[in-house]
């Protein structure tokens, strides 16, 4: 899940069974895959400019590199390929759930938040709870924030408790504390 009109964060993990070589992760649009629903419209621009290029060193045996991508690129349904010169090594989609900006993405760091008051808000279940925007949450058990807020650039509220705090090893602390 990710926000068309921000930055997504992607990862990508090779293996390489042979040498190290130098190469190129290029995220590109494929004209002839269909959009995604609820993809917004492709911009008036030619299909080769529709792509990221990331020069990657990939050394021998498993390997893993980030890319951030424009939020409009990740809602084409994008393919990601690894090049070593001219010669494709291996390619796989992009895949993910695009969220337009009339969303506020709600990241709940605590269960009882999640399923409790706060929940059946965010969920538009009281009535006339909806608002000029739709609203999605969801719950993340605190072990399994990421200790770098590059992986939670879509959110735009993060909901805590002391109780989740408590359970936060320091990384996590200070991604917290950076993405906000």
């Amino acid at each position: 899940m990710y926000k068309v009109h921000r930055y997504v964060g992607l990862q990508v993990t090779l293996e390489n069974p042979g040498p190290a070589f130098p190469g190129q992760l290029v995220v590109r649009r494929d004209p002839q895959r269909p959009l995604l629903p609820g993809s917004p419209r492709p911009m008036v621009l030619p299909a080769e400019e529709w792509k990221v290029i990331c020069p990657v060193e990939v050394p021998e045996g498993k390997s893993t590199h980030r890319i951030l991508l424009p939020g409009h690129l990740a809602a084409q349904n994008p393919k990601v390929s690894l090049l070593a010169g001219d010669e494709v090594c291996g390619e796989s989609w992009v895949e993910g759930l695009p969220l337009d900006q009339n969303f506020l993405l709600f990241l709940s760091l605590d269960r009882e938040i999640a399923e409790g008051d706060w929940g059946q808000w965010l969920s538009g279940a009281e009535s006339g709870s909806e608002g000029p925007f739709k609203k999605v949450l969801k719950y993340l058990p605190p072990q399994q924030l990421p200790p770098d807020p590059f992986w939670f650039l879509a959110a735009d509220v993060l909901l805590l408790t002391p109780r989740a705090l408590e359970l936060f090893t320091p990384d996590q602390l200070q991604a917290v504390k950076e993405w906000a």
